[in-house]
């Protein structure tokens, strides 16, 4: 068995995508990173101000979402930050909240 250390302190969590064979994670270190599948470390962010607790691949696999207390970003998929982000100083986001997304049939 293989044992990655992929950030320092706890990792809350992760996500695969398999059309691009990509992973995510996000840890109480407040950075986000990508991995492949091997292992390799292809992006590591900035420290945020707070730990990332939620991140999700979109099904296609071009971006992802990383969620941080009441802040919420969409990234392309080699970790870059698109120019939009979400934030709320209600309770419309929240630390313990799923990321996910949705295909939409028409």
């Amino acid at each position: 068995m293989e044992v990655w250390k992929g950030h320092d302190g706890l990792v809350l969590k992760v996500d695969w995508n398999s059309v691009n064979d990509l992973i995510l994670s996000g840890g109480e270190d407040c950075k986000y990173k990508v991995w492949d599948s091997f292992g390799r470390l292809l992006y590591l962010s900035s420290s945020q101000d707070y730990p990332i607790t939620s991140l999700s691949w979109a099904p296609d696999g071009e971006v992802f979402s990383v969620g941080s207390f009441n802040t919420l970003w969409l990234c392309d998929k080699t970790g870059v930050k698109l120019p939009e982000e979400v934030s709320a100083t209600d309770s419309t986001l929240h630390a313990g909240m799923t990321l996910g997304f949705y295909l939409t049939l028409s």
